[in-house]
């Protein structure tokens, strides 16, 4: 009897404060793979300085949720979740990185996927409109799970025009409203 293999499990896992560095290193890889859309410069040091001004939330902030994407134990890649800043009713997808020997697969689309179950409710995803190979994850990976397309709309904030598409996944559970 042939047994066929089907994809690796998918998982992510809640990064603390010793999977700093880890994330650390693997945004410069994320920001090496995305430069090519967006031109941004590299450090004397040979590092973007990105890392230093979008990581430190994720360690400090309540509303904010760093994973490493394991595939079997393996990391894979990263997504970083917040409460969006216009409006805290909605979770954003700060950033998703797959490791290209991970994309192609099911990788993206699994973590993708256990990401909208943590976090159920009103969501957006923001693309650089010059990633193509992004643009067309999102765009079928959002189909998917909403069961049709969603239209992208083209919002620009901090001098940084991004493709942001809003959807919702399962019920709508939008943080308490803060004591008046």
């Amino acid at each position: 009897m042939t047994q066929v293999a089907g994809p690796p499990a998918i998982t992510l896992s809640r990064a603390g404060p010793q999977q700093r560095a880890t994330l650390a290193q693997l945004f410069q890889l994320y920001i090496y793979d995305i430069s090519r859309f967006a031109r941004w410069p590299v450090g004397p040091d040979g590092r973007y300085d990105l890392a230093d001004r979008l990581l430190p939330p994720y360690f400090d902030a309540a509303d904010h949720h760093p994973y490493l994407i394991l595939s079997q134990d393996e990391i894979a890649g990263f997504c970083l979740i917040r409460r969006a800043s216009d409006d805290a009713a909605r979770w954003d997808m700060g950033q998703f990185f797959v490791m290209q020997k991970f994309r192609g697969g099911a990788t993206a689309q699994a973590a993708f996927r256990a990401a909208l179950r943590l976090h159920p409710g009103r969501w957006q995803v923001r693309v650089l409109p010059a990633n193509d190979p992004a643009l067309r994850f999102w765009s079928a990976a959002i189909a998917q799970v909403n069961g049709s397309p969603v239209d992208g709309q083209d919002v620009t904030a901090d001098g940084l025009t991004m493709r942001r598409f809003a959807f919702q996944f399962g019920p709508d559970v939008s943080p308490a409203a803060p004591p008046s």
